[in-house]
């Protein structure tokens, strides 16, 4: 092998980082997904049949960010689709994985809200955080829709993509989740036995919001946070509940590490 292509390879396999293989496996399930009607994720078709005419459809969104440097992971439910540059279908896996990859370097002003947060977050919580590198952004389902309240009538698509969800995890190995939202939390208690052993069913998000969940995912020890959603819940958390959640997330870090040694 060339240098030059070991050099490649290292870019895409750092600590806590998705690896190219992980990457190129979702890439060529979105396309399975697209042609097969008997694929569990092919009503995602159908749920972005209300875009303008002429529009592609969107690819789901894999991960984004190159690494998880300092062990942090900020869980979502799933992306919604719109009218950006994002890949759709008939771009090839080079530039799908490129773009999700260095998602993060534009201008943190042109971000959307709900990563300004995360960033907002992440920086109360580590000197020099930058989200991307620091820390990774991952759904727990990676196709894109409009509404998330029709991903409950999908069968067996929760199955699929919560098993995707859990060996992304795995590979990440990071030692905090941050769960934005009532049903990623849930969803994520459906994936870890440890935490349905700690977390009832049926439990209120405001009562979870910065509460610390220790436990052993599999992969190690982590923390989990729960979160209300910080853009679509209803208040939202203001600025300082974001503060407080940055606070607790550097207590998090910071009594992982001692653990560690």
């Amino acid at each position: 092998m060339s240098d030059d292509r070991r050099a490649t390879a290292a870019e895409y396999a750092p600590y806590g980082a998705v690896s190219r293989d992980t990457s190129r496996a979702i890439y060529q399930d979105a396309l399975d997904a697209h042609a097969d009607p008997d694929h569990p994720c092919h009503p995602f078709v159908e749920l972005q049949r209300e875009v303008p005419d002429g529009w592609v459809w969107q690819l789901p969104i894999p991960f984004m960010g190159r690494r998880a440097g300092r062990g942090i992971v900020f869980l979502g439910l799933n992306p919604s689709y719109g009218p950006g540059d994002d890949p759709r279908l008939g771009c090839d896996f080079e530039t799908y994985d490129h773009y999700w990859r260095s998602w993060f370097d534009a201008h943190a002003g042109s971000w959307p809200r709900l990563y300004q947060h995360y960033q907002e977050i992440g920086a109360s919580a580590v000197d020099s955080f930058r989200i991307g590198e620091d820390a990774l952004v991952l759904e727990m389902i990676r196709y894109r829709s409009a509404r998330s309240g029709d991903l409950w009538q999908l069968p067996g698509m929760f199955q699929r993509e919560g098993g995707r969800t859990l060996a992304l995890l795995r590979e990440v190995a990071p030692r905090v989740v941050l769960c934005c939202g009532r049903d990623v939390l849930w969803c994520l208690r459906e994936l870890l036995t440890s935490l349905r052993a700690q977390l009832p069913e049926h439990f209120r998000i405001g009562q979870e919001e910065g509460r610390v969940r220790r436990l052993d995912a599999g992969w190690g020890d982590v923390v989990v946070i729960g979160a209300r959603h910080l853009t679509g819940s209803r208040p939202p958390p203001t600025r300082d509940d974001r503060r407080r959640l940055g606070e607790v997330l550097r207590e998090a870090l910071a009594t992982s590490s001692q653990e560690a040694t």
